[in-house]
């Protein structure tokens, strides 16, 4: 069994999923195991089958494992079904699993190269739905840790988590770090695309010139973690008024909603793709089926404000013009679920309602809103979507309070990038102002290619100039 148990864990690490299985299911026909052999074959087999989506054969291998004496086997087994209660949309169930796992997982007795990052990322997972974000930001630090120790090769998983995470609150900036960061080191199980979705969605929001090329078209059966890219790709087109090919582009997501891309997974889209089908003049019965698919995910996750928000804005888009009951509704649960981006979606909805019954200023008012949330996100292209919608029903919003940050010059750098410009200009490398940071030279060597790009410069020596115009901290 050496040998079978050496191919097997080595298969794991670098991703080689059905080499996984194509050696558990020789193992447990030809070798004669032992009982705790035997469980924890049933266990990475779970694990390898959960990860491409064979949900019903992980759960049968995961039930012969769950209640193993042996905490590897016991912990994978916990981490298959959580996992799998997680696509059902089961959060509670998904959390009580994925913590069973950690604690098995990190037994003494544990064998160290086990896999930590699933269950770590399906707990942070469950948390930032539920709303604890300071809880799921101290898993995926802990997360960190525990990987380390084994010298883990699942990082991707957790830099995905929190870059998503920092997305839905807002933080833009550390969302974007957070995803060169992770785009940059060891990849077994297909991260990266996600991660590029969500740099490709912040900068879009922003106004941002994007590169598409090279990128997949959106599929229905794309992984979980590529539906980051459809989403980004259609709000791309969106942006460029090309509305029926927006829809294009989300519509086989939601068409064919299963495995990493079911509904508890993708809800995030729902109120883009909500605004789609209206732009695009799409058939009521599309929307109509995207609310009947959120009031189910609704029914099961539980009291889930950023899910109910979801489905209270597309039950509002789809009621009459002046029906404003759902869609303030859906205001006052982001608002809760500490989501600013959504929260503006709703107050934009809400303005262009109030205008169109002549209630300018309580429209005004909701504009107002809707305008400052965008601002703090740096959002260029909201607002100005918004402030088109608003002028074609006869409302105006003066352009005041907090500057949009500038695309070009010292203004347009983010913090990590106005942190990389200094260590720069002091003269260090590459690979010691990634000492410096604690991030990898290639990240730095990113982050040295976008200040280029925004102050119009060609070498290091232009970026030392530059600081120097700038001396105070940022």
């Amino acid at each position: 069994m050496t040998e079978s148990w050496q191919k097997i864990t080595e298969a794991y690490r670098h991703g080689r999923l059905r080499d996984v299985i194509r050696e558990v299911d020789a193992a447990l026909v030809r070798n004669p195991v032992s009982t705790t052999e035997r469980e924890r074959l049933y266990a990475y087999g779970a694990e390898a089958n959960v990860i491409i989506e064979r949900f019903t054969r992980a759960t049968e291998m995961a039930r012969a494992a769950v209640n193993s004496a042996d905490p590897t086997a016991q912990g994978l087994a916990c981490c298959a079904i959580s996992t799998v209660r997680l696509v059902e949309g089961k959060l509670g169930e998904a959390l009580h699993l994925a913590q069973r796992s950690i604690e098995q997982l990190g037994r003494p007795t544990a064998i160290p190269v086990a896999p930590l990052a699933g269950p770590y990322t399906v707990k942070a997972y469950c948390l930032r739905q539920m709303g604890r974000y300071d809880e799921a930001e101290q898993v995926l630090r802990a997360a960190e840790v525990a990987n380390a120790k084994v010298d883990g090769p699942h990082q991707s998983a957790l830099h995905s988590e929190r870059a998503a995470l920092l997305f839905y609150l807002g933080a833009w900036d550390a969302a974007q770090d957070e995803a060169v960061k992770g785009a940059q080191g060891v990849d077994p199980i297909g991260d990266r695309i996600g991660m590029t979705g969500i740099s490709l969605l912040i900068a879009i929001h922003r106004g941002q010139r994007t590169n598409e090329s090279g990128l997949p078209f959106a599929t229905a059966t794309l992984r979980r973690e590529y539906a980051y890219l459809p989403w980004a790709q259609a709000i791309s087109r969106e942006a460029a008024g090309q509305y029926l090919e927006a829809v294009d582009y989300m519509a086989p997501t939601w068409g064919q909603a299963r495995g990493f891309a079911s509904p508890p997974l993708i809800y995030p889209t729902a109120p883009d793709f909500a605004r789609m089908l209206i732009i695009g003049d799409a058939p009521r019965s599309v929307l109509a089926y995207l609310v009947e698919t959120l009031d189910v995910l609704a029914a099961t996750a539980g009291s889930i404000p950023a899910i109910e928000g979801a489905l209270a804005f597309c039950r509002g888009m789809l009621a009459d013009d002046d029906d404003l009951v759902q869609l303030k509704r859906a205001m006052n649960l982001y608002r809760q679920a500490r989501q600013p981006l959504y929260e503006a979606y709703a107050d934009e909805e809400i303005s262009c309602r109030l205008a169109a019954r002549n209630s300018r200023t309580e429209a005004k008012a909701a504009l107002t809103a809707a305008v400052g949330l965008y601002k703090t996100l740096g959002a260029a292209w909201d607002i100005s979507r918004t402030l088109a919608r608003a002028r074609a029903v006869g409302v105006h919003q003066g352009v005041t309070g907090p500057r949009l940050r500038p695309r070009r010059g010292w203004g347009a750098l983010t913090a990590a990038e106005r942190r990389v410009a200094r260590l720069v200009a002091q003269g260090h490398t590459n690979r010691e102002v990634g000492e410096l940071l604690g991030v990898s030279p290639r990240t730095v060597q990113t982050h040295v290619s976008h200040i280029l790009t925004k102050l119009g410069a060609g070498r290091r020596a232009d970026i030392a100039a530059e600081a120097g115009r700038h001396p105070e901290e940022d």
